[in-house]
């Protein structure tokens, strides 16, 4: 972070916000905090905060809280993540500085593996005396494009566990923020917590409104917009969807999912020797599970060379031959 930002930033009201890394670990940190004449909120991984003297001189620091990153309690979980071994350093961490008096707001971004722990992650941070807790979506265009899958936490699957990680919050009396999640997507007991942001340009279902920051596009390159259309009978009569038996899956699975997108009452599946893909029992059977209707518009002889099961599973798909 440059020191411009910082100066430049002074005489701005509220609380200012010193980010981007581990803050703590800048060689000029003192030389920050000193330029700052209002309360702060450091970023820090939390690490850090295990030395005595980084806790002294920060408690010497009149208006100061800090803000920790933290996907998950579960070592084995936020460590996979994060790709690195630092979860329990950072929990004692957090312990220290709690211990130290000083405010700890831990932000939880909310990734696929640590979703069905995260009302224990919360517990855990209760039991550790921390008083905040921010729950936010991840930003899938910071990731890997390998790895936004496996990171990104699909929106409507998010509203039971977020809603009990919530109350969990709520009834230890602890502050709790949202953000970068739609509206319709929030749980009802969370939604007074969303803090106000930017109105959105991303995808947004029917009842939202412009104050609705949406689904950002990333997660919609990633998982398309289908999660925000509710109509049962479709928005539109046919998509068309073709492959050839080459094909990487990944790049058959990502036209899939934007074939899907609009709901369409027929799905067409194309391309001659689409069946002779090795993935093609595993495509098949989602589409079929996801659209009313399938048309499979290709050569049937390599069925005749799957399972029985892999069969059973698409037989409610219609073979009307090749696409010839």
């Amino acid at each position: 972070m440059p020191l411009g930002v910082v100066r430049s930033a002074r005489s701005a009201p509220g609380i200012l916000l010193l980010d981007g890394g581990d803050v703590l670990a800048r060689p000029d940190f003192l030389a920050l905090l000193g330029m700052v004449d209002r309360p702060v909120v450091v970023s820090t991984t939390g690490i850090a905060l295990r030395s005595p003297r980084v806790l002294e001189r920060l408690r010497a620091t009149s208006g100061l809280g800090l803000s920790v990153c933290l996907y998950s309690a579960s070592p084995a979980c936020h460590d996979w993540v994060a790709g690195v071994a630092e979860a329990k350093s950072i929990l004692r961490g957090v312990r220290a500085a709690v211990s130290g008096g000083l405010a700890v707001h831990v932000e939880i971004p909310l990734v696929r593996p640590g979703i069905l722990g995260l009302a224990a992650t919360v517990s855990t941070l209760v039991a550790l005396g921390v008083r905040s807790v921010g729950f936010r979506a991840v930003r899938l265009e910071h990731v890997a494009a390998d790895r936004r899958v496996a990171l990104g936490a699909r929106i409507r699957l998010l509203a039971r566990p977020l809603a009990e990680a919530g109350a969990e919050a709520l009834r230890a009396g602890l502050q709790v923020q949202l953000r970068g999640l739609p509206l319709c997507a929030v749980p009802v007991n969370l939604q007074p917590h969303v803090l106000e942001e930017e109105s959105g340009t991303g995808a947004r279902c029917a009842e939202c409104t412009e104050q609705c920051s949406g689904l950002p596009h990333s997660y919609v390159q990633t998982f398309g917009s289908l999660e925000l259309r509710q109509s049962p009978t479709g928005d539109a009569d046919t998509a068309d969807l073709e492959w050839t038996a080459e094909e990487d899956r990944r790049a058959v699975r990502r036209r899939l999912v934007l074939a899907l997108e609009r709901r369409p009452a027929v799905l067409r599946i194309l391309g001659d020797d689409a069946l002779a893909h090795p993935d093609a029992p595993d495509l098949l059977r989602e589409a079929v599970r996801a659209a009313p209707r399938v048309e499979v518009h290709a050569d049937p002889t390599p069925m005749g060379r799957w399972s029985d099961d892999e069969r059973h599973r698409v037989r409610k798909a219609h073979q009307l031959g090749t696409s010839a």
